[in-house]
């Protein structure tokens, strides 16, 4: 962490690696940051000209995505709530709102890698909401959560895409006119109803991307040069 740059031996940074726009649907996916693979959640900023480049090279199919890009919906998670009781529990299925799950390859993969500009490890943030959503009163927990620890803020976020970009990819939606529109967005590195979601962060013109990292991709010490990030597998 300290020179925001991942990376080791077994690192390739052209690999298929799935980015997750949404906190709750990363913590689906990584089982609260228990999955074998997937122990470490990391958060990940990019400028929004690199979403848009990222997006633009994926193509969003039924069945099957780009050769190097893949634009895929899913059914939302909730961070609020769950499903499920114990060990089981999972960030509650949301049947009328999609979210995106972004698959890169080959440069694309690299070209994410390469446009991160920094990186922060979530892991006890997951694992604290994955202790929550398994206690008797989820809502009550979630509460008492969000007094201590700084959950994520998420609204509508639009890439910066001309409008026939968007309708490929399925996420035409009205330009975004709130303060803050212009600032930073984050959003977590895993088909909305339009559009996806991501995190608002107003202190730098960037987009967060969260990722679940494999053990055996260490981050690179603080003096080395270079970059590297990937998730293993969707």
């Amino acid at each position: 962490m300290a020179n925001q740059r991942l990376g080791g031996p077994a690192f390739n940074a052209e690999r298929m690696t799935w980015i997750k726009p949404s906190f709750a649907w990363m913590l689906y996916r990584a089982g609260y940051g228990s999955k074998h693979g997937q122990q470490r959640i990391l958060k990940m900023k990019l400028p929004h000209e690199a979403v848009a480049d990222l997006l633009r090279g994926s193509a969003c199919k039924h069945g099957s995505g780009g050769t190097k890009g893949r634009v895929q919906w899913d059914p939302a998670r909730d961070l609020m709530s769950s499903e499920g009781r114990g060990h089981s529990a999972e960030p509650r299925k949301m049947l009328s709102e999609r979210a995106i799950q972004v698959g890169l390859s080959r440069d694309l993969s690299a070209h994410f890698v390469a446009s991160t500009t920094s990186i922060e490890d979530v892991t006890e943030l997951a694992r604290r909401v994955g202790e929550a959503h398994r206690e008797r009163d989820v809502p009550a927990a979630m509460r008492v959560l969000a007094t201590e620890v700084s959950l994520p803020y998420e609204r509508p976020y639009t890439p910066r895409l001309p409008p026939e970009e968007l309708d490929r990819l399925r996420m035409r939606a009205p330009s975004l006119d709130a303060p803050g529109a212009d600032a930073a967005v984050d959003a977590y590195v895993n088909h909305a109803v339009h559009p996806p979601h991501a995190d608002a962060d107003a202190d730098a013109n960037a987009v967060i991307l969260t990722t679940p990292l494999a053990q055996r991709d260490v981050p690179l010490p603080a003096s080395t040069t270079g970059c590297a990030a990937c998730a293993p597998g969707k």
